[in-house]
């Protein structure tokens, strides 16, 4: 009354009658590999696409080429209007201190203007990236994109919710 044994596709010794039943597990056992492998490869794309901007940005860093339009001379000032987002509508002023150096502050209509941000940053490769400061001092995100002195188009960084709005702003 011995077990009757057979060898499986996988190589595997197993009994006469368990052929469907061991297929299963196998199944299911690549079906959570290929899941795991997937899940890996969009988590290493995101990190690798929120690293690249990151990476340019440093690198053109190195270039050394700030120069602001040339429109544009110390104590130049400009209120812009525009969305970030699809829809937050913002206010924002910039006055350029000079040395490729630009201050100000915006904020969010809905907020109201008792709930100001403040800006400083720079141009870099024709870039002006601005951190934003909340009331607190703490940086709270990052503007980078092409301002030419009556409009500011880009990416903004937000850093509590690791996300990254496009915005444009026009001098009305």
């Amino acid at each position: 009354m011995g077990a009757d044994f057979k060898i499986n596709e996988y190589g595997e010794i197993i009994r006469a009658d368990d052929t469907a039943r061991n297929k299963k597990p196998q199944k299911k056992n690549k079906i959570f590999l290929y899941f795991i492998i997937l899940l890996v490869l969009v988590i290493m794309g995101f990190l690798l696409s929120n690293n690249l901007s990151s990476y340019m940005l440093s690198k053109n860093q190195n270039n050394y080429n700030c120069n602001p339009p040339a429109s544009i001379q110390n104590g130049y000032e400009v209120y812009l209007n525009g969305i970030i987002g699809s829809s937050l509508t913002v206010k924002m002023y910039l006055k350029y201190e000079g040395n490729s150096i630009y201050s100000g502050w915006y904020y969010y209509l809905k907020n109201g203007a008792n709930n100001k941000l403040t800006l400083h940053g720079t141009v870099v490769n024709d870039i002006l990236r601005l951190d934003e400061y909340n009331a607190s001092g703490e940086k709270t995100g990052t503007f980078e994109g092409v301002f030419d002195g009556s409009s500011y188009r880009g990416n903004l960084y937000v850093y509590h919710s690791n996300k990254n709005f496009n915005f444009t702003l026009y001098d009305l």
